[in-house]
């Protein structure tokens, strides 16, 4: 498993030296750059702002983990872009660890290798690393919340409640929607214990409360900070206005989504670069005007526009547009073309894998295909991207290893009866 990743590092980092550094105007230095104000003292400001007016104003526009952790190598000396980079490819090689020791708790030792090196391997795990996208982070939170789960039904613990409540509410930190799980994962598996009753509420109970002292603080903060409450990110209301206009209900960006959908509102520039902005009432106008389209097109939302977002999540719908991809995602047209290959050998592996282990009866099958549902959740309510199944590639990657190793398993039978002996042959000779 440690050659696995570090195979799995090696990938990452030549990715990396073969690709540019992201943009200025990207999420990625937002990230970097808040982790450095955090670092001098300055808490969660707006980057953009501070390098353009010296001025520290209040940001969420994303989630903090992600700022957190590029800080911690700020802080330790490392402040390149590059060292940023090297940071993250390093997270993804631990994803890639954890993603082994899920497959062998799910399986056995030999579905764990698999595993890990189908997540060392798969495209959209690591060019997110390269990009200094958080979704890395966030994929190797979301494998240690099931993790955890699925210790939790082997051996139902205090300890692997607070891992779990606690995993969920990191990748929640990173990407928000991820908080989801604490619904459609915890409670499930909780409820499946065969424990008495008043330890399953025991175990439910302190995982819940992890997860609520994790993102408290965070919560809390955003609530109070700006002239309106926001939860976790001002960004996840304004992507409404970003993704709902008439450009991506129709054409080449159906289910995708445009800038220039916030045509006669605050553009994105101005919010970088305003004096004294205010990323609430920004979002709220921004997701104002989205959700008036919306509601003027609810039609060709539910007839074309959800499975278009469905379909571009999981590269089943435009798979190979390049230039999408390298817009909006920094993928190189390689990357897009091994990547979509990838996932779809995975999906055809990970159904076979899926129904084995249901027949086996062995370990729940739900929590490995929950983190894809909260991925299709987001893109009928966002717009559609391979960037966010990211979270559900370290799950797709052991139901894919499940049922490679069961396909093998069942050729391996079929071939075993033509080379054994014969029984009457060896009864002749002795």
């Amino acid at each position: 498993l440690g050659l696995i990743a570090l195979a799995g590092l090696g990938i990452r980092l030549v990715a990396m030296a073969a690709t540019a550094a992201p943009p200025y105007l990207s999420n990625a230095t937002y990230f970097r750059l808040q982790g450095l104000l955090l670092t001098r003292g300055h808490g969660f400001a707006e980057p953009f702002v501070f390098v353009s007016q010296h001025h520290a104003v209040p940001s969420a526009f994303h989630p903090p983990l992600y700022s957190v952790f590029l800080g911690g190598v700020s802080w330790i000396g490392f402040e390149s872009v590059t060292a940023a980079r090297v940071a993250t490819c390093i997270l993804g090689s631990l994803t890639v660890v954890l993603v082994g020791l899920l497959g062998r708790q799910v399986g056995d030792r030999r579905v764990g290798l698999v595993a890990a090196a189908i997540a060392a391997a798969t495209p959209n795990l690591w060019v997110p690393d390269g990009a200094l996208a958080s979704e890395g982070l966030a994929a190797l939170m979301v494998t240690a919340a099931l993790l955890a789960a699925y210790r939790l039904t082997r051996r139902p613990r205090g300890r692997t409640a607070i891992v779990l409540g606690a995993a969920i509410g990191l990748a929640a930190l990173t990407r928000p929607e991820t908080l989801l799980l604490s619904v459609i994962v915890v409670i499930p598996i909780v409820v499946r214990l065969s424990v008495p009753s008043r330890m399953r509420w025991g175990l439910l109970a302190v995982a819940t409360v992890t997860t609520i002292v994790v993102v408290g603080p965070w919560f809390v903060r955003s609530l109070t900070v700006f002239d309106r409450p926001v939860l976790f990110s001002t960004n996840g209301q304004a992507v409404i206005g970003y993704a709902n206009c008439p450009a991506t209900f129709t054409g080449p960006s159906l289910g995708s989504w445009r800038s220039d959908c916030l045509i006669g509102t605050a553009q994105y520039a101005p919010v970088r670069t305003n004096k004294n902005p205010d990323e609430a009432e920004l979002a709220v106008e921004r997701g104002t005007q989205g959700a008036r389209f919306l509601k003027a097109h609810v039609g060709a939302f539910v007839t074309k526009v959800v499975w278009a977002r469905i379909g571009r999540t999981w590269s089943l719908f435009r798979p190979f547009a390049v230039e999408e991809a390298r817009a909006n995602e920094a993928k190189t047209q390689f990357e897009l073309i091994v990547g979509v290959a990838f996932v779809w050998v995975s999906l055809i592996l990970g159904a076979v894998g899926a129904v084995a282990l249901r027949r086996a009866r062995t370990a729940p099958v739900w929590p490995l295909l929950a983190p894809g549902v909260v991925v299709t959740v987001v893109s009928v309510f966002a717009y559609g991207t391979p960037r966010f199944r990211v979270v559900a590639e370290p799950s797709l990657a052991v139901l894919a290893a499940l049922g490679a190793c069961e396909l093998l398993r069942r050729w391996s039978a079929r071939e075993r009866p033509r080379h054994a002996p014969n029984p009457a042959v060896l009864t002749n000779d002795v």
